[in-house]
C-alpha cells in the first residue's frame, strides 16, 4: 500500500528513504501547577496544565502518477504518494496548465505579504527548485491549556470519616471562554495535502503539465493589490486583513481538536 507514503525524488517506492516520521515532535513544553483554595471544611483545588508542541509534519503531493510508479488511480481517493515539484523563482522549469496556475503556486510558496508562508517549499525554491523530501513541511505550533478542579465535603459518621469529592476536568479551557481561542490550525492533519494535479505531459521540455489545486492564496493577494473592498467594512482590504484571510485558507481549523470538553465525576471515600 503506497498510499499516504510519499516517494522522495528519485527514490524507489519499494526502498523508501529514511526521513522525518509523521509522528515526530521535536519540541514540547509542559507546565502544570495546582492551587489549594482555603475554604473552611471544603477542601478545594484547581490545577492547570499547559502543553505546547511542534506541529506535525506533512508532505505536499500531486494528484496523478507523476513519477510513473503505477500508483495513482481514481479509486485511491486522496491517497497520493507523488511529491510536488517546486519551481525556481522565475518558474522557468515548470509547465503550468493554465495562465494562473504558476502564479497561484508561487503565491503559496511565498509572497510579498507573507514571505515565509510555506518555508519548506521556499527553501527548496531557493536551491533552484526540485522535489523535496517527505515530511519536510510542518504544521504551526500547537498550544493546549486544560484545567481541573476538586471540591470535597466530609464529616465523621460512626467514627469513620466520609468524604464526597466533586471532580471536574475542562479540556481546552481557552476555547470554552472564547470560541476564537484554543483553535488548532494546520495545513494537513494527516500525512499529505494535495497542491498540484497532473494534467498532461510537456514533450518539448520532458516534464509534466500541472494545475494548481491547493489553498487559495492568489485571490486574496490580488484583491489587496487591486484595492478590492472588504464587504464587512466597506473599505479596501488592509495588509493585516489579507494576511488573516490567506492564513485561514492555508491553515484550516481542526474541528475535533479545537472543541472544548467538560467531564464531571464524583468520588466517595470512606
Amino acid at each position: 500500500n503506497y498510499g499516504f507514503s510519499p516517494v522522495s525524488g528519485g527514490s524507489n517506492p519499494n526502498q523508501k528513504r529514511l526521513t522525518t516520521s509523521f509522528f515526530d515532535v521535536p519540541h514540547r513544553i509542559t507546565f502544570s501547577g495546582t492551587i489549594d483554595i482555603p475554604i473552611e471544611n471544603v477542601p478545594t483545588s484547581v490545577t492547570l496544565l499547559y502543553v505546547g508542541q511542534s506541529g506535525s509534519p506533512y508532505t505536499w503531493t500531486i494528484n496523478g502518477d507523476a513519477n510513473g510508479d503505477g500508483y495513482e488511480g481514481a479509486e485511491v481517493g486522496s491517497r497520493h504518494n507523488d511529491i510536488v515539484f517546486v519551481p525556481n523563482a522565475a518558474g522557468t522549469n515548470f509547465t503550468p496548465d493554465g495562465a494562473d496556475d504558476l502564479a497561484a503556486y508561487q503565491a503559496l510558496i511565498g509572497n510579498d505579504l507573507i514571505p515565509d508562508l510555506m518555508p519548506c517549499l521556499r527553501e527548496q525554491q531557493q536551491r533552484g527548485g526540485g522535489i523535496p523530501d517527505r515530511n519536510t513541511c510542518r504544521n504551526p505550533w500547537r498550544n493546549r491549556l486544560d484545567a481541573s478542579f476538586r471540591i470535597g465535603v466530609g464529616r465523621l459518621v460512626g467514627g469513620n470519616f466520609h468524604r464526597l469529592t466533586l471532580v471536574g476536568d475542562i479540556f481546552n479551557l481557552p476555547n470554552m471562554i472564547n470560541g476564537d481561542w484554543g483553535v488548532v490550525r494546520g495545513t494537513s492533519f494527516f500525512e499529505t495535502r494535495t497542491a498540484l494535479e497532473l494534467e498532461g505531459y510537456d514533450a518539448v521540455n520532458d516534464r509534466g503539465v500541472y494545475a494548481y489545486t491547493g489553498p487559495n492564496v492568489l485571490g486574496p493577494l490580488r484583491d489587496f493589490q487591486n484595492g478590492a473592498l472588504n464587504p464587512d467594512t466597506g473599505q479596501p482590504y488592509t495588509a493585516a486583513e489579507t494576511r488573516r484571510l490567506i492564513e485561514r485558507n492555508v491553515f484550516s481549523a481542526s474541528d475535533i481538536n479545537s472543541r472544548w470538553r467538560l467531564q464531571i465525576g464524583v468520588r466517595y471515600d470512606f
